[in-house]
Formats: C-alpha cells, sequence, structure tokens
C-alpha cells in the first residue's frame, strides 16, 4: 500500500525498478496498475517473487 501511496503522490515506478535494479536482488517483479473502487482510483503495487526454494532445516 505505501508503494502505490508514493507512486500516486508522484513518485516515478521507473526510478524505484532502477534503484533496486542495484541491489543484488533477484527473483522479484514490480508491477502497478491504476485500480478503481466504488468512487476510489488508486495505483497497486504488487512485488512478485519467482518460486522460492526449500526452507532449509534448522
Amino acid at each position: 500500500m505505501i508503494l502505490g501511496a508514493l507512486f500516486d503522490l508522484g513518485v516515478d515506478p521507473r526510478k524505484i525498478r532502477k534503484a533496486l535494479s542495484t541491489l543484488d536482488l533477484k527473483g522479484y517483479k514490480l508491477k502497478t496498475k491504476q485500480v478503481k473502487r466504488g468512487l476510489i482510483s488508486g495505483t497497486k503495487a504488487e512485488v512478485r517473487i519467482d518460486k522460492s526454494p526449500p526452507a532449509k532445516p534448522t
């Protein structure tokens, strides 16, 4: 919800994607779309994570 609110306030999603690309993170996608529910509209931000590896026993 925070990412969507930031995008609605004017933060460019491309800049966030570019900043994230400088980190050593793999296996995710950041998707954004405009949504409307009733009279309220906003930006929905989704972070999709690729299939995660199985948990290692501790």
